[in-house]
């Protein structure tokens, strides 16, 4: 009795995964319509498109790479001395 409960626990998580990937294509569905039926009322404001660029938070970022300044991110600092190789010793005979 113990074995199959723990079977059932332990497959659940699965199952609801599985569920709700299934449902994707109708959630994708239902917000279709959704903004459909947005677009059909005359007082509704034009949905953005893909070139317009957000507004910037007022807040300041947790990350400089959201508000775009990706360059200060990607700096790779100068070396502090030159690299000198290490020589090892002989290998003996």
């Amino acid at each position: 009795m113990d074995a199959m409960v723990l079977t059932i626990l332990a497959v659940l998580p699965v199952l609801a995964v599985l569920l709700v990937m299934a449902a994707q294509p109708l959630f994708e569905l239902w917000d279709a319509r959704a903004s459909e039926r947005d677009a059909a009322h005359p007082g509704a404001p034009a949905p953005l498109s893909d070139d317009t660029v957000a507004p910037l938070p007022v807040a300041p970022a947790a990350y400089p790479e959201a508000l775009g300044d990706v360059a200060a991110a990607l700096r790779v600092p100068a070396p502090r001395r030159p690299l000198v190789p290490v020589s090892r010793p002989a290998a003996r005979a």
